[in-house]
């Protein structure tokens, strides 16, 4: 598979297209959270977002907690915040449609859930 194989551009393109394959993208994105490339690993964890499933959550806060490790104090200091910036808005994304779907289901409707739905298609 090019998300594991492939040179950046690949890679990053394969981990932005996963997010269309649901839940068995999950485990290849996570993985793909600790690419060496940031291109990559911000694709990744967009796609998760994306996907709103509660098995990424682990390793997002994994990569988060690591994310300013990998090159000198400067580079992360720039970078590190973009990345860190992009996953957090993909996990407060799958927390708050988590969380909406919950609220509609309590209530019997399933409204709000078919409008973001559409919106995202």
């Amino acid at each position: 598979m090019w998300l594991h194989t492939g040179v950046p551009d690949e890679k990053f393109e394969a981990a932005r297209a996963l997010r269309h394959y649901g839940e068995s993208a999950v485990e290849p994105l996570c993985v793909a959270l600790r690419d060496s490339d940031l291109r990559v690993r911000t694709a990744a964890a967009d796609s998760l977002g994306e996907l709103e499933d509660p098995r990424a959550l682990p390793p997002l806060v994994e990569t988060l907690r690591g994310c300013f490790v990998r090159h000198s104090a400067r580079w992360d200091s720039g970078w590190g915040v973009a990345e860190l910036l992009k996953m957090l808005s993909a996990l407060a994304l799958t927390l708050v449609i988590s969380a909406a779907a919950r609220g509609m289901a309590i209530n019997g409707s399933v409204d709000m859930i078919d409008r973001y739905d559409d919106r995202r298609q």
